[in-house]
């Protein structure tokens, strides 16, 4: 009984607490933090966006509070991408505003239930990296290339070299005692711009990229 009593306490003290934030004429942060970006000075007024019989609420942006914790960024996956990708896989990210830096990071979050724009399914993705920066600012633009697995000590070839049989097999091109060739491969993992070569080709053959 005592612990219920304690209970109600501490909920009746938390109440009256936001409904004092709320009346009071300090502003309070949800979070700890460094505050950045003030938007307002002393003596500007706030004028609140809605209302009610008890309370004003205001939607007016008054500053950014900047934490210790460590960056996230935010991406969509396609339907076909979402199922290769798990917790925890390696990510490398890069953003238009610094287009000769990388930086590397961890899937956090998978929302596996997604959301339909214009019938096309996409599935927000949390990344978070690996160190702290202050270079990377709120809703800049990033792409990510999400390692769902690695290998070690492949041999490997532009994807433009890869060419197609009409039975489906993979063939490349090799030059050879200056003259053209096609050589079948049996192809493995892929990336955007490079393809593994299981058998097929040799360390040191010239292979035809275009």
């Amino acid at each position: 009984l005592q612990t219920n009593v304690i209970a109600q306490a501490k909920t009746s003290l938390n109440s009256a607490w936001s409904s004092y934030q709320k009346s009071s004429s300090t502003v309070y942060a949800p979070i700890s933090g460094t505050v950045s970006g003030l938007a307002l000075q002393e003596g500007s007024v706030i004028n609140s966006n809605a209302s009610s019989q008890n309370s004003n609420i205001s939607n007016t942006k008054i500053a950014n509070v900047k934490t210790d914790a460590t960056p996230i960024v935010s991406i969509s996956l396609t339907e076909i991408d979402v199922p290769k990708v798990t917790i925890g896989d390696k990510a490398t990210i890069m953003l238009d505003a610094y287009p000769d830096k990388t930086f590397t990071g961890k899937v956090v979050s998978i929302d596996t239930v997604g959301s339909i724009t214009s019938g096309v399914s996409t599935y927000p993705t949390v990344i978070k990296l690996d160190t702290d920066t202050t270079t990377i600012l709120p809703n800049m633009a990033v792409s990510a290339n999400i390692i769902i697995e690695r290998k070690n000590d492949v041999l490997q070839v532009p994807n433009s070299s890869i060419q197609q049989n009409t039975d489906g097999t993979n063939y490349v091109q090799v030059m050879k005692n200056n003259k053209l060739s096609n050589s079948n491969v049996e192809i493995g993992l892929s990336s955007d711009t490079q393809t593994e070569i299981v058998s097929g080709l040799s360390e040191g053959d010239v292979v035809v990229t275009a």
